[in-house]
């Protein structure tokens, strides 16, 4: 069946693949899935299939909801249906699943109709508070993280039962004695608490956003009727990125004969730490049915071969058994390369060729690196090499990284301890002056606030200290002795009283967003130096998302005069002519703490003790890991390299030496393509 294109709309018109064009001619209504590969086009499909409807089957556009992953995604498909249908015609709603049931709440449900997305750095605060309450907190282990990120939204996904009431039942119940028992203990008083919190406060988190809703309608048979009369055609995108309640919030909106098409790739389901199962797609596929879509245009022939021979290698990880077919339009092939390489010198120095030959192309260009320390690593590299590059991550990352806060944690520590030399030199370094009128003008040995008071003065000179440099470091104190007088006082106050010390135009602007988000975690009380040293140190750890940092215009991925460098995380979505994937070290355990604590979250959910689930929680800590490869491997349209070094590399956050064996399948794989190409 053809679908009838609007005369305003012709340039959109595209032959579909012939997984998308059946899915158009049977999929008529009821439950389904739609089970796609990598570039098989879920966008187009969900388009077409919406004009479809609305040209075709005369249905009413107003009644279709489409629930997405991010606003980026709402966003696209809304312009992409509006191309197919006409001007006059009716819009269906395209939103992100949050923002769906935030709305729904403050329409229907009185407690939420003022409530206000909590900030990330707040949502930490609270948690770091109650926690420190109780004494289960300590900056080392960060269990407001581990608890924000892992504990909270899975026990409330998952836990109805009844939770141990002391350290022996846990322990009884676990089969293990661990120093995150008391946390986990007290985690359902902890997850009530701080519901509490957000409620006095009239604050909403995400994971509430969905369990109110869910609730909410569960509980009110005729609001859920409403609901379902206003959208009774559902189709939701990357559905193998749902958490469980959010599918069963899906299926309670659609009821029991409604319409709900859920769409996905299981295989690229990477976001377990949320709460996702690569489990359920298929699940659903399986209870009602299951439309595949193999075909993509996205790569070469040689790269869908490794990506099939990389997820057939290690089938216990994929819960789709679908190969990567060619579509209509494939590109030509370009080069793949795996290598290993004897140290990061000769890695770095062949990704650096590898990134000048692509951009003289005119390639578009990524490389992938698995977390954002790497990324920033990388980064430094190619831009010490004169490569142009382009760092896509996790801005709050970078800025609690970055030269403000560094600067801010050097004159913090010196604030805290005034009679340590080295502490003053390194906040009078990183202030920019230098080590050797440093050494020359101090002596550590005497009384450091003697020296600081007579170099104020200007009873001090050394030779070798340019006279520009002198005053300058004059002044510095001067203004460094007024802030000890006041070291008593608020944070608050402080951070008004530091603008002067600050080397640059742009770090005093970034200042007043420091001193925003300080605020927003100080909740105003008269919090000191102590205080806001552990929270700069915690922040950066944390690599919270927050969204006052300023981003500058959106991000664009597909540039092709830039090197993109993000995390395959990001790179979700995204394609480009050419991917390199250095540091690899993927499959390698996550840190202790955090798999420690999945472990025992894992036995209370099964109520079996840490040795019978350990098997369990660590194969499918090693399956998403290898998802997130098969992500990387499939979004190279031509050119795919694969390289990795022998000796750790501590700058960017890769602290064990040797290649992963991960790594060394893929040469496997790539060497027997080789041979068998040679031999057709």
């Amino acid at each position: 069946m053809v679908l009838p294109v609007p005369e305003q709309a012709e340039a959109c018109a595209i032959r579909l693949l012939p997984g998308q064009q059946a899915v158009l001619d049977h999929y008529q209504g009821g439950k389904a899935a739609v089970m796609a590969a990598p570039g098989a086009g879920k966008t187009t499909l969900i388009a077409h299939l919406i004009a479809h409807w609305v040209q075709v089957l005369d249905r009413s556009a107003e009644q279709i909801l489409v629930l997405t992953f991010t606003d980026s995604a709402a966003q696209t498909f809304s312009q992409r249906i509006a191309a197919l249908l006409p001007h006059s015609a009716q819009r269906p709603t395209c939103i992100t699943i949050h923002s769906f049931c935030n709305q729904l709440l403050r329409q229907l449900h009185s407690d939420f109709s003022d409530r206000q997305l909590i900030t990330e750095e707040r949502r930490y605060a609270i948690l770091e508070h109650l926690l420190s309450d109780w004494g289960l907190f300590s900056p080392q282990q960060d269990e407001a993280r581990l608890v924000a990120d892992l504990l909270l939204p899975q026990y409330r996904l998952q836990f109805e039962q009844a939770w141990p009431q002391d350290l022996q039942a846990l322990q009884q119940l676990t089969g293990s004695a661990s120093d995150f028992g008391p946390l986990l203990l007290r985690l359902p008083e902890l997850v009530v608490r701080y519901d509490q919190i957000l409620q006095q406060e009239q604050w909403i988190d995400y994971d509430l956003m969905i369990a109110e809703t869910y609730r909410l309608l569960e509980m009110h048979p005729r609001l859920l009727q409403g609901v379902q009369a206003r959208y009774p055609y559902i189709l939701e995108d990357e559905a193998q990125d749902s958490n469980a309640l959010q599918g069963r919030l899906l299926e309670l909106l659609a009821g029991p004969d409604g319409n709900l098409l859920r769409v996905g790739d299981p295989n690229q389901s990477i976001y377990r730490f949320s709460g996702a199962d690569d489990r359920a797609l298929p699940d659903f596929a399986a209870r009602y049915r299951a439309f595949p879509m193999a075909e993509s245009n996205r790569a070469s022939h040689q790269i869908m071969t490794l990506a099939n021979a990389f997820r057939r290698h290690y089938a216990f990880a994929f819960t789709s058994d679908l190969d990567l077919q060619p579509g209509l339009q494939n590109p030509e092939p370009g080069w793949l390369w795996v290598k290993a390489y004897a140290d990061r010198q000769q890695e770095m120095a062949h990704v650096q060729q590898a990134c000048q030959a692509l951009l003289a192309q005119h390639q578009s260009l990524a490389i992938l690196c698995r977390t954002n320390l790497a990324c920033r690593w990388v980064a430094e590299q190619l831009t010490a090499a004169g490569i142009p590059c382009t760092l896509h991550h996790d801005r709050s990352d970078d800025f609690f990284g970055s030269e403000l806060v560094q600067f801010l944690s050097a004159l913090t520590a010196f604030l805290l301890a005034p009679d340590q030399y080295y502490r003053l030199q390194q906040f009078l370094v990183l202030a920019g002056f230098s080590r050797r009128s440093l050494q020359g003008l101090f002596e550590p040995a005497e009384p450091l606030q003697q020296q600081l008071a007579a170099l104020a003065a200007g009873q001090y000179f050394h030779p070798a200290v340019p006279q520009r440099e002198l005053q300058a470091l004059q002044g510095q104190v001067r203004m460094l002795l007024d802030l000890l007088d006041r070291s008593h006082y608020p944070m608050t106050y402080l951070l008004e009283w530091l603008q002067p010390l600050l080397p640059a135009a742009n770090l005093r602007s970034q200042l007043l967003l420091l001193q925003s988000l300080w605020e927003q975690h100080s909740q105003g009380q008269a919090a000191g130096l102590g205080a806001f040293q552990r929270w700069l140190k915690q922040s950066g750890q944390r690599r919270i998302r927050q969204t006052l940092i300023p981003v500058g215009g959106q991000e664009r991925f597909s540039a092709r005069d830039t090197v993109h460098i993000l995390t395959a995380h990001k790179a979700k979505g995204l394609e480009w002519d050419a991917v390199l994937m250095p540091l690899f070290q993927y499959g390698q355990p996550q840190g202790p703490g955090e798999h420690e604590a999945r472990l025992l979250l894992g036995a209370l959910q099964a109520r079996q003790p840490v040795q019978a689930v350990r098997e369990q929680v660590t194969a499918a800590e090693t399956a998403e890991a290898l998802r997130l490869v098969y992500v990387g491997l499939t979004r190279a349209r031509r050119f795919l390299c694969l390289t990795t070094a022998k000796p750790p590399c501590r700058p960017a956050g890769i602290y064990r030496g040797g290649i992963s064996s991960v790594f060394e399948t893929l040469q496997t794989l790539y060497r027997e393509q080789k041979v068998q190409a040679s031999s057709a």
